[in-house]
């Protein structure tokens, strides 16, 4: 930078007019430095004139001058992002007497603030090399005094200054301090420190124990009824609201919401699957559905349970089944259908359901994943996060499917076409006809199949993009993934199953001891002539879910013994299947419940339960009357029968103790036929009608009292006999 200026460089420089702008021309220049009395002397270069001493110009034109001509400053570099982040110690710690701070640890406040500071200190720089650091300091404090400072400068002072701070002056200390600080720490130096809240006020804690109930209450509310000790003045809605807002918002929701509640505003770890192959991971989990279908037995309105299975790796739907309601057997197929479409997976991922966490499946020695040499492992009980593949299935195919159908119930239905559905087909249930709006189970699955196939077919966002044949980057889709696997060394018959494996896998197994050549399940008696070398043996006995007249009989190595037969039964006349095992005792079940729920509503009514003495009406005492009559017939089915065996006793030992009787040999009684158990009395009418021979004076007697007092019965009676009027009865 040069000391002596001519009259032309000093044109268009501020302060050389008297109300400090700037001159236009080298006349009004030299007039105006005339009446300042400059140090001036002849100019040598070519052309002649004079110039001027920088030193006798105007305190305004010499800073003008030097932020023109000193040397641009360099660009503000990056701050480093390698800094350690400033953390607070816990109590008891030694805390460290200069902590490193952290450019990525700054508030925008405070990031701002510091760029700022590094602005005005930067000019300071500049200026001191030229006229040093006191002379540069006075400079930039008279600018600032004289409110001189260019545009850029002065909007960087407002931000220096700090964050709340009205006033635009600043202390020579200050600038020195910025300058000491930027020398030795760098831009970190000039960052202000955050305020730091340490106080607690004395209604805090108060506050708070209102505000962290479960009930959840408002704000409003909690300041409504907060009570403080004496002298503890109650905080404003807005000194409330601020302490809430600058509490976590884990800590401002404990009591609100309950450990597993919290999961929800919690961090977490999100699983990766992608360094898994197709089949080492299948995941599960039972969904009641969101929509009435047509019961498969009755045909009324009812909820059915979908367990669908997913692999982990390619999210593909690899298997499914629809049940009433979740439980072993519905999961046993939807397992087995997994392991016929996929292969048997290393590990199945399930929850802690009953359908999941029962012995048919766990079993290590019968169970069906023991056999397949698939590890079950349950998820920590209620943390369905940690199974967000399977809730999100639920949500994108089974919900959607739900919404297609009239008689959907999810929250997003409206509440009068829900009610509406629900009359109508009741409505259609009480007059005795199929619900007109009400799918059919057929229809239903159906309908499941082809959502599950589309979803297989459908691009999924958490699966790797590629660019298909039309050049478009996608996501791929499950089908695509498990093609994928199998193009990168993904071998499907590593994990297949033979049919017949498949089949065995839906027998599940149970452990019997063999007695006799006999083994016994679920109250039947199975025999086979291979079984009595194992007598008094503990054996693996499997079953048909669907079928019960034959078993599996294996050794505890699993080879097969023998497929032992239905031979008798002690409780019932024919072999009853595990699922109608498990239908009755659930019916028994809903029944009980039903009379509770039934007994529950008179006694919240007003009517007592009939008690003996009181009076009943016409309707119940008719329907005791006809179980009275029903009990008596039994009765005396079973004294004749008891009289009919004991004279046949009698004749017989009279016979072999008579010495005039010959003995004549008993002739073996031709086998009866087995009598079915009637769901209804028209199943036992029509059973009567098609076998009179084996119908007894008894079932005569119940069927017209029947048929007396229930016009029901009457009606289909006269519906069947007009249909085969004039036809021959079918045989049984």
């Amino acid at each position: 930078m040069k000391d002596w200026y001519s009259a032309g460089e000093l044109v268009g420089v501020p302060g050389i007019a008297k109300d400090g702008s700037a001159a236009k021309s080298k006349v009004t220049v030299i007039a105006r430095l005339k009446e300042l009395r400059a140090t001036s002397r002849p100019r040598e270069a070519r052309g002649g004139g004079v110039e001027y001493d920088l030193r006798s110009l105007p305190k305004a034109v010499q800073t003008a001058l030097l932020l023109r001509e000193a040397p641009a400053a360099p660009a503000l570099p990056a701050p480093a992002a390698s800094l350690p982040v400033t953390t607070t110690p816990a109590a008891g710690a030694l805390v460290p007497a200069a902590p490193e701070r952290s450019a990525t640890a700054l508030a925008d406040w405070q990031r701002g603030t510091m760029a700022a500071r590094v602005a005005l200190v930067r000019e300071l720089q500049r200026l001191a090399a030229v006229i040093g650091t006191d002379r540069a300091v006075q400079t930039l404090l008279g600018m600032i005094a004289g409110q001189a400072l260019p545009e850029t400068l002065a909007g960087a002072l407002r931000l220096a200054l700090g964050k709340g701070r009205g006033r635009q002056s600043i202390s020579r200390a200050t600038l020195y301090s910025w300058l000491k600080g930027f020398s030795e720490g760098g831009e970190l130096a000039l960052a202000p420190k955050a305020p730091e809240r340490t106080r607690i006020e004395p209604w805090a804690p108060y506050l708070l124990a209102e505000f962290q109930q479960p009930q959840k209450p408002a704000l409003t509310e909690v300041l409504a009824r907060l009570r403080l000790p004496d002298g503890v003045t109650p905080p404003s809605y807005d000194q409330a609201r601020r302490l809430l807002a600058r509490m976590g918002v884990v800590a401002r929701n404990k009591g609100r919401m309950g450990p597993n509640d919290l999961k929800s505003v919690r961090a977490f770890k999100r699983r990766d699957a992608s360094e898994h192959w197709p089949c080492d991971i299948y995941t599960s989990d039972g969904h009641t559905f969101k929509a009435e279908i047509a019961h498969p037995e009755h045909g009324r309105p009812f909820k059915p349970e979908v367990t669908p299975v997913l692999d982990v790796a390619t999210h593909r739907c690899v298997g499914w089944s629809i049940g009433l309601a979740e439980s072993a057997l519905t999961v046993l197929d939807a397992f087995c259908r997994a392991v016929e479409v996929g292969g048997i997976p290393a590990l199945f991922y399930v929850d802690n359901g009953s359908g999941f966490k029962n012995q048919t499946h766990a079993d290590p020695a019968t169970g069906v994943f023991a056999r397949c040499g698939t590890e079950l492992t349950h998820a920590t009980p209620y943390n369905s996060q940690a199974r967000g593949m399977i809730e999100a299935f639920h949500r994108i195919v089974l919900v959607p499917l739900a919404r297609t159908y009239p008689t959907y119930s999810g929250k997003s239905m409206d509440r009068e076409a829900k009610k509406l559905a629900y009359k109508l087909t009741r409505e259609d249930v009480a007059a005795g006809t199929a619900p007109r709006i009400l799918p059919s189970w057929q229809a239903f699955a159906r309908d499941l199949e082809a959502a599950i196939a589309a979803y297989n077919d459908r691009p999924h966002s958490g699966l790797p993009k590629f660019r298909d044949a039309t050049g478009k980057l996608r996501h791929r889709s499950p089908n695509e993934e498990w093609a994928a696997a199998i193009a990168e060394g993904f071998n499907p018959e590593d994990v297949s199953v033979s049919p017949e494996l498949v089949a065995d896998l839906y027998r599940p197994c149970e452990v019997r001891k063999t007695k006799r050549g006999e083994v016994s399940l679920w109250g039947n008696r199975y025999f086979h002539k291979a079984l009595e070398p194992f007598g008094g043996e503990y054996v693996r006995v499997h079953y048909d879910v669907h079928d019960g007249a034959r078993v599996w009989v294996r050794d505890r190595n699993g080879a097969l013994i023998c497929v032992a037969e239905f031979e008798a039964n002690k409780t019932s006349y024919f072999p009853a299947s595990r699922v109608q095992i498990a239908r009755e005792r659930r019916a028994a079940t809903r029944e009980k419940r039903l009379l509770q729920h039934l007994e529950e509503i008179h006694l919240e009514r007003g009517d007592a339960p009939a008690l003996p003495g009181q009076t009943i009406s016409d309707e119940e005492a008719r329907l005791a009357q006809a179980e009275l009559n029903r009990l008596r017939a039994a009765a005396a089915l079973r004294e004749t029968e008891a009289a009919r065996q004991a004279e046949a006793g009698a004749a017989a030992l009279a016979a072999l103790t008579s010495k005039e009787t010959p003995i004549t040999p008993i002739q073996e009684p031709a086998a009866p036929l087995m009598r079915p158990k009637f769901r209804d009395d028209f199943e036992m009418w029509l059973w009567c009608e098609q076998h009179p021979d084996h119908t007894t004076p008894e079932d005569r007697q119940w069927l017209d009292a029947a048929l007396r007092d229930d016009s029901a019965l009457r009606l289909q009676v006269e519906a069947w006999t007009a249909r085969h009027a004039g036809k021959e009865k079918p045989a049984g």
